[in-house]
């Protein structure tokens, strides 16, 4: 054979080897970097199931591990020769990739807090549609619906699996596609409303989302030149922005023994805060004390709740009423986070108890008007000038004598009410058993009198068992001397009663019958 011939033939072999070995080093090389993602992706899901007390962090650790499933079966399929070698990976990819979008609609869920938007009926749906994904493509033979027709691409130098979508792929990647659309809506509805570290955390996040996206788009419009699915590589790129996005910004992370021990079983209402007033978490006893907070979600401002905003910038112990009940306030600063724990407790019943102590210390209970000792010690306090009347039921004696002290009780208790009704800006205390003192500060004598008189009227006016006039003093009082006071009106009370009773003395020398 001629010797150029000869050297013709074995250059030709030789290159024909090498291309080989190339082809198998490519599909060798690639197989090994969706191995490698896979890896990443798990040991992701592991980082994550640590930290469950982070929202969405379960889901996003399910969410990690299908797609760790989805990446290692790609790898295997890549290092297939044939179809059907092809097809058996295709099968185990699907353990992941088919619940794909059930999984990211409860990371976004959990994360996001919109329950009500997406609620466990759609997620149910959704679910049993993944599902019968699954179930179609493990059936495909025998109906074509996932893949209609398959085959071997060699375009890039090593065997790719070449198919034709059946009807059932693009529901399927349409629903991908609708869940991937959703999410990156909400993220970026609730990254509109937040600000700071939680705005930067949910811009990682959304920019996570987006890398599937765009990947998918790439390959789904390129499908009928590129066979090799980059889509697995972008998930990965999407774990790691969200986990950056949720430990870098540790705004939403709380230690597990923090999440189950203190919010999961105290019966306190507790609000975790950023350093920048934004709500981190809540537990389940805030809603149950503030209804408003029923759909409270992380990275809302706590600007939004005017009861709340005070007791950010008060002391580190405070008191609230809201809706009928009181609240204690505690401000509990979080080592390590630069934040703040609000506990709210309920104390309406604590504070209705030492309401009605008070109330029966200062408070006369047959007439509702205020005891002797309480009247002593506001009358000292007074600085301003004003008048003062010293009240005395006459013949009252006889009253208890005749109808029983029953219908005595019934006499003074109808005297205070009439007193805090047409007199109700003045202080008016039952004194002694039938004695009542009634001030009223900033007021000259004239207008004092003229009231009493309307307020005589009144009482005179009240269907009684028997007729019980009063008698009065009326002067202007020393302010804060209770003694000097008390001693000028009950002189002129005492003359009212030498002058035939049912009258009030004035300090001015009016003399008024009742």
């Amino acid at each position: 054979m001629d010797l150029p011939l000869i050297c013709c033939i074995i250059k030709t072999q030789t290159a024909y080897i090498s291309d080989g070995i190339i082809e198998a080093d490519m599909s060798v090389t690639l197989s090994y970097v969706y191995f490698t993602t896979s890896f990443l992706l798990i040991v992701l899901s592991l980082y994550g199931l640590r930290h469950i007390a982070i929202h969405g962090a379960r889901a996003f650790s399910l969410l990690s591990a299908a797609m760790a499933i989805y990446a290692g079966g790609y790898g295997f399929e890549l290092l297939s020769t044939t179809a059907e070698e092809m097809l058996i990976w295709i099968r185990v990819e699907y353990i992941g990739c088919s619940f794909l979008p059930f999984l990211i609609m409860t990371f976004v869920r959990d994360y996001s807090g919109y329950k009500r938007f997406i609620n466990k009926g759609s997620l149910l749906i959704l679910g049993m549609m993944n599902l019968a994904t699954l179930v179609i493509v493990n059936t495909n033979q025998l109906h074509g619906l996932y893949y209609s027709s398959t085959g071997v691409d060699h375009s890039m130098g090593f065997p790719l699996l070449e198919t034709t979508w059946g009807i059932w792929y693009l529901i399927h990647l349409a629903v991908l596609y609708l869940v991937l659309v959703v999410s990156i809506i909400i993220i970026i509805a609730k990254t509109t409303k937040t600000h700071g570290k939680s705005r930067r955390k949910n811009l990682f996040v959304l920019t996570g989302f987006l890398v599937p996206v765009v990947s998918a788009v790439v390959y789904h419009l390129s499908k009928g030149d590129l066979n090799l699915d980059i889509v697995p590589l972008s998930f990965l790129v999407m774990a790691f922005l969200i986990m950056i996005g949720l430990l870098r910004y540790k705004i939403t992370f709380l230690s597990e023994i923090t999440n189950d021990v203190i919010f999961n079983f105290i019966e306190e209402a507790l609000i975790a805060l950023d350093p920048e007033g934004y709500i981190v978490m809540t537990n389940k006893a805030t809603a149950g004390f503030f209804p408003e907070l029923e759909d409270v979600r992380p990275g809302d401002s706590i600007d939004k709740y005017d009861f709340l905003r005070d007791l950010l910038h008060s002391e580190n112990e405070s008191q609230i009423e809201h809706n009928g009940k009181f609240y204690r306030s505690r401000l509990i600063p979080i080592d390590g986070f630069n934040g703040k724990l609000m506990v709210l407790s309920d104390i309406t019943e604590y504070i209705l108890i030492r309401k009605q102590l008070e109330f029966n210390a200062t408070v006369d209970l047959l007439t509702g008007l205020y005891n002797r000792r309480f009247f002593m010690d506001y009358f000292r306090k007074i600085h301003r000038p004003g008048c003062i009347a010293f009240i005395d039921l006459d013949d009252f004696k006889s009253i208890n004598d005749s109808f029983g002290h029953l219908s005595g009780d019934r006499v003074l208790s109808d005297l205070g009410a009439c007193i805090k009704r047409t007199l109700p800006d003045m202080i008016a205390c039952k004194y002694g058993g039938d004695e009542f003192i009634i001030i009223l500060q900033g007021v000259d004598i004239q207008e004092f009198k003229t009231r009493l008189i309307t307020f005589a009227d009144e009482y005179m006016k009240l269907k009684k068992l028997a007729d019980c006039p009063f008698s009065a003093g009326i002067s202007e009082y020393v302010p804060g001397d209770f003694e000097s006071s008390v001693a000028t009106t009950d002189k002129l009370l005492y003359r009212a009663k030498s002058l035939g009773k049912s009258r009030m003395v004035c300090s001015d020398g009016t003399i008024i019958e009742i």
